[in-house]
């Protein structure tokens, strides 16, 4: 059994500079953007049609509804519950005192994702205000290339 030494350079004494670092980046960041953009959804509520557009085929164009409550539950998952838990496994590491560039892109990814799909919902839900149909949604590509650099955005900015 292989097993490391103390002074390897993998393993240090926990630092708290990158343990909070670690924890803003990693656990606050997507906190913030599920809190944006459920308040965004939650203002928008009163002007969407019911039901909503909830899926688009790969042309854009909507072909599945849902409930308007669809948004926020997804936007509960895929941008909070996912990114935290992504985060929460690596910051087992940190405390420990391991660090690398791995814990560091944990981090910067989970804020990335839930950049992601923060924006794609919101964007999805608050271009149906004002329209009649789910049927007359417009196309989600647009929603998808800028939620997509966005991602990118925050993860390059936050990969410390």
């Amino acid at each position: 059994m292989n097993v490391e030494p103390d002074d390897s350079p993998h393993k240090q004494r926990p630092n708290r500079r990158v343990l909070i670092r670690f924890i803003i980046v990693g656990l606050v960041a997507p906190v913030v953007f599920w809190g944006i953009s459920t308040v965004l959804q939650m203002i928008w509520i009163p002007r969407l049609p019911d039901p909503i557009a909830i899926h688009w085929g790969i042309s854009g164009k909507p072909d599945g509804y849902g409930t308007m409550w669809t948004p926020f539950i997804a936007t509960l998952v895929c941008a909070l519950v996912l990114p935290c838990l992504m985060a929460l496994q690596a910051l087992k590491g940190v405390r420990r005192g391991d660090i690398g560039p791995t814990y560091r892109f944990a981090a910067a990814a989970s804020s990335g994702l839930s950049a992601f799909f923060a924006m794609l919902f919101a964007w999805t839900t608050g271009m149906q205000a004002d329209i009649n149909s789910w049927r007359d949604s417009p196309s989600v590509l647009p929603a998808l290339a800028a939620a997509l650099v966005f991602a990118v955005v925050v993860l390059l900015a936050l990969g410390f």
